[in-house]
C-alpha cells in the first residue's frame, strides 16, 4: 500500500480515537462548569502537561529499547509519531492500532516481530518495576512501623 495512503488511514484512526475519547467524556455526564473555578482549571492543565509529557517520555523510553534489541538506529520524530498514535489507539476496541502502530514502525525499520512483541513486554515489565519500586519508597515508612 503507498505511503500517503497508509498516512490517510491512520490520520483517520488518530481522529477518531479523538472523536471516541470526547464522547466518552460527553456520555460521563461530568458538569464542565466546574473547570471554571481557577484552582480546578490550572490543576487540570498541570495533570494533562504531566500526563502527555509522559507520553513522549515513554516514546522515547521505547525507542531506546528497540536500539538497544536491534543495533539500529531510528528516528525519534516517527517512533514519537507512531508511539502517540499507536497510544490514541489504544481506546480502539481490543487495542488493534495499540499493536499495529508497533507492528508498522518494526516493519519500516526491519526489526523483527520477535524484537518488537519482546520490546512492548519490556517496556511493560518495567512500568511494573518503576511502579513497586515507588510502592515500596512511598509506603516503606508505614511498614517500618506496622
Amino acid at each position: 500500500m503507498n505511503k500517503k495512503v497508509l498516512k490517510i488511514i491512520g490520520q483517520i484512526f488518530t481522529l477518531i480515537c479523538i472523536g471516541y475519547i470526547i464522547y466518552k467524556l460527553i456520555s460521563l455526564d461530568i458538569d464542565f462548569r466546574m473547570l471554571l473555578d481557577f484552582r480546578v482549571l490550572i490543576t487540570v492543565i498541570v495533570c494533562a502537561g504531566l500526563l502527555s509529557t509522559l507520553v513522549f517520555l515513554n516514546a522515547i523510553a521505547y525507542k531506546k529499547i528497540l536500539e538497544i534489541l536491534s543495533d539500529k538506529k531510528i528516528s525519534q520524530r516517527e517512533v514519537t509519531d507512531v508511539y502517540t498514535t499507536s497510544n490514541m489507539g489504544k481506546y480502539l476496541p481490543g487495542n488493534f492500532m495499540h499493536i499495529a502502530g508497533r507492528n508498522m514502525l518494526g516493519a519500516k525499520y526491519g526489526f523483527g516481530s520477535k524484537q518488537v512483541l519482546f520490546s512492548s513486554f519490556f517496556e511493560v515489565g518495567l512500568k511494573i518495576l518503576v511502579a513497586a519500586v515507588f510502592v515500596v519508597c512511598l509506603s516503606l515508612k508505614y511498614f517500618l512501623h506496622f
